[in-house]
């Protein structure tokens, strides 16, 4: 899960208000399937039980939202400013923004594993559990991103980091070819990335699912480009919504809760997903200004902090909480009510101390000189009149 976060001379508050959206539906995920996926209220439609709670575990669809938006943020500047910067200076901005942030949480979960060895801690009568080994072969690896170790969150990273190799093959591709055999070579790719991983745990190992996922990294360059240039197709912005709602109701019928999810349907249903919510936030007036809400864009100004911070915490509420025999009402309301807010809050300090500050200083270091202003697309109120 990336956080690239591009201002150009348009900053869109409703992608960030998504990324708020995406970040708290994966750490509510993450608490509900630590809560014993607790079934309440329960329904029953035609012979058929559910609850309304499973719609929490569904939160993992919040993945594919920050890939689309990882695609849009990476290709929003090339569309919209003429001035093209080296691929050497993008790389070092791109490291820069997205590397010691990471690498502080890793050292952070590291110093944990190390000290929570050797110090076990008591709290409310509830014993620390006991650390496993935490070697400098494994932070090593964890650190130059070839695997994932501390926090399982990091393989979303792992991927990213692959496409941001990828992406100025990707992008010299676009631009010669065109977007429609961009769209099919990501596609070709994701095809043959499903049959390696079923074929070879190695191929798994190195491309960490990248070409897998690149029809949704593939499809958020294509919305940059369109709303750059103000050329989204008419038939989608009057269908974005409806677009939206049918997704939806096909991730409802064909992934199921319990938790047996597989590539295909990570790749299909929740890419329609992806597309159309990052669609309509960008020019629906009613869902753009959900996704504008001021708490909504705030989480969103956050959101790789909380990403790269939570989930241990989630482990670690989990392997402690379970010593006091809660119910299964109790496990819901604490892990819901109390976990996610506490990591919420983690997430806050550690974009406060560690993330903000290296993102000033990146300010700084990279700040280019003055370029003639390029013609601003109209603002998206006007956009969505076409």
């Amino acid at each position: 899960m990336s956080t690239v976060g591009a201002k150009t001379g348009e900053h869109f508050a409703a992608v960030d208000g998504l990324r708020g959206i995406a970040c708290l539906a994966v750490v509510a995920h993450h608490c509900y399937m630590h809560c014993g996926r607790y079934q309440w209220p329960v329904i029953r439609l035609g012979g058929q039980t559910t609850a309304l709670s499973r719609v929490l575990f569904y939160g993992n669809g919040g993945v594919e939202l920050f890939f689309v938006v990882s695609g849009f943020c990476l290709a929003y500047p090339l569309c919209s400013r003429p001035d093209a910067e080296s691929w050497q200076r993008w790389f070092l901005k791109r490291a820069y923004r997205i590397l010691p942030p990471y690498y502080a949480s890793a050292l952070l979960f590291w110093g944990m594993a190390v000290v929570l060895r050797k110090h076990p801690f008591s709290l409310f009568g509830m014993l620390s559990p006991p650390a496993s080994a935490a070697p400098i072969r494994e932070l090593f690896v964890c650190l130059t991103l070839l695997n994932v170790y501390f926090n399982p969150s990091y393989w979303t990273l792992v991927l990213e980091a692959r496409w941001y190799l990828l992406f100025p093959l990707l992008t010299t591709l676009w631009r010669r070819a065109g977007t429609v055999l961009l769209l099919v070579a990501c596609f070709l790719a994701c095809a043959a990335g499903l049959w390696l991983s079923t074929s070879s745990p190695r191929f798994v190992l190195l491309t960490a699912n990248v070409m897998v996922f690149l029809p949704i990294f593939g499809s958020g360059m294509v919305i940059a480009r369109w709303t750059a240039n103000q050329r989204t197709p008419r038939w989608l912005l009057r269908s974005g919504p409806l677009g939206l709602l049918a997704s939806v109701l096909l991730v409802a019928f064909t992934v199921p809760s319990d938790g047996s999810t597989g590539l295909i349907p990570l790749v299909i249903p929740w890419g329609f997903v992806a597309f159309f919510a990052l669609l309509s936030v960008l020019h629906s007036p009613r869902l753009s200004a959900v996704a504008r809400t001021p708490v909504l864009v705030g989480v969103g100004t956050f959101s790789y902090s909380l990403y790269l911070i939570h989930e241990p915490i989630v482990h670690l509420a989990y392997a402690m909480l379970r010593q006091r025999q809660l119910t299964p009402v109790e496990q819901f309301l604490v892990y819901e009510c109390g976990v996610l807010p506490f990591s919420v809050g983690l997430g806050y300090v550690f974009y406060r101390l560690v993330e903000r500050p290296l993102v000033q200083g990146g300010r700084r270091v990279f700040k280019r000189a003055p370029v003639p202003a390029p013609v601003q697309p109209l603002p998206l109120e006007a956009n969505t009149d076409r």
